[in-house]
């Protein structure tokens, strides 16, 4: 099962079939971004029990009743499991509620000339708010700098702050032209996940500098309690 292929929503609300459920629940077992997403879905949503779909009063085969009580079951651990394993940030949705929802413009990669001939499509659909189309072309060219960016802030606009995080903190390591930015992001995606401490600490070093992101990175750390 792919990433893309599994309905969060649907496992927490318990509405999958017995047999998606437990490809759900193994999957998020081997996948750490998407254990990570679950954890936010359930400190927005709150702890709730598992709610399993009503059947009508017609007969059920014996076994089918036992698979779905098994689903069930399954889909209960896995919530108790990962409830439990919350960063104390969780708990508080102010962090998340900082981060910007504006995504970086193109323009100006454009007044650069840099883009290249090899990314030119995944541009053009980032260009265009196709975020998920320009990931998939951007992704097969990040030895390119400016590539590695916009697949992250395409990861970002996605609403997938853990992958994109790890992008752009290797991006930030790696070029000085994308290091202001990648630094912007990658405090803006750490607040989305709640991890306020590590978000701080990114925002501090912005405010430090002399980039476009200065006033921005003041601004939240003020409404963090930080200034």
């Amino acid at each position: 099962m792919k990433c893309t292929d599994i309905l969060l929503y649907e496992f927490l609300s318990g509405s999958l079939r017995p047999s998606e459920a437990e490809k759900t629940a193994s999957h998020l077992e081997q996948c750490r971004e998407c254990r990570e997403r679950f954890k936010i879905m359930l400190a927005l949503d709150g702890p709730r029990k598992p709610a399993v779909r009503k059947k009508s009063n017609r007969y059920l085969p014996a076994g089918r009743n036992l698979r779905l009580a098994a689903a069930a079951l399954l889909l209960a651990a896995v919530l108790s499991i990962l409830y439990s394993q919350f960063p104390t940030d969780y708990s508080s949705p102010v962090s998340r509620t900082l981060a910007t929802s504006e995504p970086y413009p193109l323009v100006m990669l454009e007044t650069r000339n840099s883009s290249g001939a090899n990314i030119s499509r995944g541009l053009h659909f980032y260009r265009e708010g196709n975020y998920r189309e320009a990931f998939a072309e951007l992704e097969k060219h990040e030895e390119n700098h400016d590539a590695l960016f916009f697949s992250a802030i395409s990861l970002y606009m996605l609403d997938e702050p853990v992958k994109a995080s790890e992008k752009l903190k290797r991006l930030a390591a790696i070029s000085e032209k994308w290091a202001p930015a990648a630094d912007w992001y990658r405090a803006q995606s750490l607040l989305k996940l709640g991890e306020t401490a590590e978000a701080v600490i990114v925002l501090k070093k912005i405010s430090e500098t002399e980039s476009q992101y200065k006033e921005k990175a003041l601004a939240q750390l003020k409404k963090l309690g930080e200034q």
